[in-house]
C-alpha cells in the first residue's frame, strides 16, 4: 500500500511538471513568432535630405515648402503608403492641445512603395496652408515664442 502512495505521488508531481514545462514551452513559442512577425515588417521614419536642397527661400510673398524623405528601416517592403502633413508657425512651446490640423490636399498623393534601406528620392512635400509674410518671419527670428512645425503620418 505505501509503495503505490509514493508512486501515484511521483506520477502526479510529474504530470504537473510536464504540464508545466508544456506551458512555459508554449509561450515561448508564442513570444518567438510574435518576435518574428515584428521583425518582418516595414518601420518607416523620416531622415534629412541627403542633398540638404532647399525647396524654396521662405521669403514673402513664398509659400513654405519642405521636402522630407521617407527611409523603411525595417526588413520588407512598405506597399501603398501615403502621406499627409502640415506646416505652419506655431506657438512655442507647443501647445497640449495642438490639433495637428493636416491641410487639405484637392488630389490625395499617389500611393508608393518603400523597400527596406532605401530612400524614397523625391520625398514628401509639406507646404504651408497660406504664404508667409514680413509679420510671420519676424515671429521666427524672434524664435522665443513661435516656430516653424512639419507634423504628418505616413500610413501605410
Amino acid at each position: 500500500m505505501g509503495h503505490d502512495r509514493i508512486t501515484r505521488i511521483v506520477a502526479i508531481v510529474g504530470a504537473v511538471f510536464g504540464a508545466c514545462a508544456l506551458g512555459l514551452t508554449s509561450c515561448q513559442i508564442w513570444t518567438m513568432r510574435d518576435n518574428a512577425k515584428r521583425q518582418l515588417r516595414a518601420y518607416i521614419g523620416v531622415v534629412a535630405p541627403t542633398d540638404n536642397e532647399v525647396v524654396n527661400a521662405f521669403l514673402p510673398p513664398a509659400k513654405p515648402l519642405i521636402r522630407l524623405v521617407p527611409k523603411n528601416f525595417g526588413l520588407t517592403p512598405a506597399y501603398e503608403t501615403t502621406p499627409v502633413t502640415g506646416l505652419g508657425i506655431v506657438n512655442y512651446p507647443l501647445p497640449k492641445t495642438f490639433g495637428y490640423p493636416i491641410q487639405k490636399v484637392e488630389t490625395p498623393p499617389n500611393p508608393i512603395t518603400i523597400y527596406p534601406g532605401t530612400l524614397d528620392l523625391a520625398g514628401i512635400i509639406a507646404d504651408a496652408q497660406r504664404p508667409l509674410t514680413s509679420e510671420g518671419v519676424a515671429q521666427l527670428q524672434d524664435g522665443q515664442r513661435s516656430r516653424l512645425g512639419v507634423w504628418g503620418t505616413i500610413k501605410y
